[in-house]
């Protein structure tokens, strides 16, 4: 990882760790709900603070090594700290265990949604900056 000059926006960092977040949220519901085990509150924040935890830790390394968030260096920084704090925090403090399927089945959703937000943001930026560059007015000329 090459870190980079600047420290990346806040703006961008909060969207960005929302996004993460929002990423862990929807897979601890859809794993709640296919295990049958409810829609609480209490029970999204028991089964998901182990990976929320595990965000954090990502963007503490996002913040030390100065990479952008929505880039994939700060994707892959997230999403592997992510995975390994919360699966470790789950097994250890949690006593809940770490089944290979789950591994597996967490590594995937986790991978797709939190790479595939960065991929939609990043290609309607591009949309958007395509269709502004068409159409900006050239500066009227002096005689």
């Amino acid at each position: 990882m090459v870190p980079s000059p600047a420290r990346p926006n806040p703006r961008a960092l909060a969207v960005a760790a929302l996004a993460d977040l929002a990423c862990v949220l929807v897979f601890v519901a859809i794993g709640r709900n296919s295990h049958e085990a409810g829609f609480t509150l209490v029970g999204l924040v028991t089964t998901g603070w182990p990976f929320w935890v595990g965000v954090a830790g990502g963007y503490v390394g996002v913040l030390a090594f100065r990479l952008a968030p929505a880039a994939l260096t700060g994707a892959a920084m997230v999403l592997m700290k992510t995975l390994v704090i919360g699966m470790i925090l789950r097994s250890v403090v949690q006593n809940d265990g770490t089944p290979v399927s789950f591994v597996v089945v967490s590594t995937i959703f986790l991978a797709v949604t939190m790479l595939g937000w960065r991929f939609a943001a990043r290609y309607l930026a591009l949309r958007q900056l395509r269709s502004g560059a068409g159409t900006a007015r050239q500066p009227e000329r002096v005689a």
